[in-house]
């Protein structure tokens, strides 16, 4: 009988670390690291070296040299503009404690951000918010949103002759800001470039 199981996609953040002297002489000695389970980058590259050494209480010193260099071979559940094999795992606790009071939406547009090159200190002055209303995120449509809702943020509505409210022409408005640079989109997401 054929039985299907269920498996839970695993979310929490992790790392594969191996040892570099072991992998440089053709071997791979490793493990994986959840970073949930250390307090802060300090305290995760304390275990690090420490394994490092009981490989060498297990396996022994080779060429007396004792094994003291990492890499990180793997990576899983941030974003891969963090990740290098010789990664700072601050600014990846920094990832962490600013995602880990975010719903998934403003988390969704906080990698994107990252991802795109961006420095985290400037996300909460250029993300702008979501718009575009469904699912779908056609560009277009986002910017659009977009225009019409800044727009109306620092103007009345009242501004607008009704005669004149259904001739804006909101996604050319939209359009100019992206292709002047001022704006960018992820997702349904806008960010301003400045």
């Amino acid at each position: 009988m054929l039985r299907s199981r269920i498996v839970a996609q695993d979310t929490e953040p992790r790392v594969y670390i191996a040892s570099l002297f072991d992998y440089n002489n053709g071997s791979h000695l490793g493990r994986w690291y959840d970073l949930a389970d250390y307090d802060d980058a300090k305290e995760l590259l304390g275990a690090i070296y420490q394994q490092l050494k009981q490989y060498d209480d297990l396996y022994g010193v080779e060429l007396n040299q004792p094994r003291e260099e990492w890499s990180c071979h793997d990576y899983e559940n941030f974003p891969e503009r963090l990740y290098s094999e010789g990664m700072d795992f601050a600014k990846v606790y920094e990832y962490l404690a600013a995602t880990a009071e975010m719903d998934e939406d403003r988390k969704e547009a906080y990698e994107a951000f990252i991802e795109d090159g961006n420095e985290p200190e400037h996300f909460s002055d250029r993300y702008q918010g979501q718009f575009g209303g469904d699912a779908s995120y056609d560009e277009e449509r986002v910017l659009a949103d977009y225009a019409e809702t800044t727009w109306l943020e620092c103007h009345s509505a009242d501004e607008i002759p009704s005669a004149l409210k259904g001739y804006i022409d909101w996604t050319s408005l939209g359009r100019d800001y992206r292709l002047g640079g001022d704006v960018w989109t992820s997702n349904g997401h806008v960010f301003t470039t400045r």
